[in-house]
């Protein structure tokens, strides 16, 4: 592949603070929160409840839209005969049969099918499409939880609040079948910083993790001018 790239990282970082600032202005296309950042009803900020959530989503996301996905998500939280899908303990004392039902009743959990008419176009790098499982992902994580009094809080301070250790640890067995093997590391490092974004209790080392990067941010570090000159690939 040839290329001759260049980097202005001056340029970015000033680029980078216009985005911020027009972010926490809401003069950026008029977006008033991400689909992240809407609660369900009856939900507090910050809580137990609130971090199971992020965490059972976080495992499902990829390959989804992520405004349908959370809104999916709410759904099924302010149903109360659904609630307990979030409620580890509850979980596994669920049949798959009765999980996988309840899961689907929303769109929480879709077939191949479900997720082309969302208009995912789907490549050969997809492959986890065929053999991952949302359902066992979902499972695995109630599991883990469960192992910790079904505490976020207390499953972080097991590993001394240090996301590096908590990186480390949802990346080989046994937990690391609570994330998806496609992007796993990404996915479990934004999983990190949903927590450390609503937690009251701190998480040390964030600033050590590597950064989660995807295609997003590689174009977007083009677009900043960050990253500059000719290339043949993305890559």
């Amino acid at each position: 592949m040839s290329k001759n790239l260049h980097t202005d990282i001056e340029r970015g970082i000033i680029a980078l603070n216009r985005l911020i600032e027009a972010y926490e202005q809401n003069r950026f296309f008029n977006i008033e929160k991400l689909p992240e950042e809407i609660l369900p009803n009856e939900m507090e900020k910050g809580n137990n409840a609130h971090l199971l959530f992020l965490s059972f989503i976080s495992s499902l996301g990829y390959l989804r839209k992520e405004e349908l996905l959370w809104t999916a998500a709410r759904d099924t939280y302010e149903d109360q005969d659904l609630r307990y899908l979030f409620e580890p303990a509850q979980v596994l004392t669920k049949s798959l049969s009765e999980l996988e039902r309840d899961l689907k009743e929303y769109n929480l959990l879709l077939s191949l099918n479900q997720m082309k008419n969302e208009h995912i176009k789907f490549k050969s790098v997809d492959r986890r499409i065929l053999k991952e499982n949302d359902l066992a992902l979902w499972v695995n994580f109630a599991s883990v939880f469960h192992q910790f009094n079904d505490s976020v809080e207390d499953l972080f301070k097991s590993f001394d609040y240090d996301s590096v250790k908590i990186l480390e640890a949802f990346s080989n067995a046994p937990y690391s079948e609570c994330f998806p093997d496609y992007q796993k590391e990404r996915k479990i490092i934004i999983w990190l910083l949903r927590i450390k974004e609503n937690a009251a209790f701190p998480i040390k080392n964030f600033e050590k993790l590597p950064m989660p990067v995807n295609y997003h941010i590689i174009r977007a570090s083009f677009f900043s001018g960050a990253i500059f000159g000719t290339a043949n690939s993305i890559q």
